[in-house]
């Protein structure tokens, strides 16, 4: 996270995982890449807010987030699920101790695949198509 002058802001990060099974109770497993993990994660999200003048408190945010393919068996008898990216947009207002965001997530409507391997539901799903949210917050 940054601020990178008065107006604009930065946030921006990245992980790479190569997580190797170290102990487990099927020998053969030992040492071999752990499934349904993505080896590579980022985004990233720049934000600019009007300081002063008559837009004073008015702020716009464009962004992204990235995951790499996930690994579905240890010896590609399927297919792994492809990796994705989508773009974020935001729109906010802040006044006194009022702030009003709109944020629309996957605003270009990517079509990509998840999956929830550590829930009950357990399974390949669709991801989140484009969606928006409203909220406002008032501070006292």
């Amino acid at each position: 996270m940054g601020q990178i002058t008065d107006n604009w802001k930065v946030n921006a990060g990245y992980a790479y995982l190569d997580p190797k099974i170290s102990e487990d109770s099927t020998a053969s497993l030992v040492g071999q890449t752990q499934l349904w993990l993505p080896w590579n994660t980022g985004s990233a999200f720049l934000v600019y807010t009007f300081n002063q003048g008559p837009a004073q408190g008015l702020s716009f945010g464009v962004g992204g987030r990235f995951v790499g393919s996930v690994h579905t068996s240890y010896d590609r008898s399927t297919r792994d699920i492809p990796g994705y990216s989508v773009a974020d947009v935001n729109i906010g207002y802040a006044r006194d101790k009022w702030l009003v965001n709109l944020n629309v997530r996957n605003v270009l409507g990517e079509h990509y695949f998840i999956n929830e391997w550590q829930t009950l539901y357990y399974g390949n799903s669709l991801g989140a198509p484009a969606n928006f949210s409203l909220s406002g917050r008032y501070e006292f």
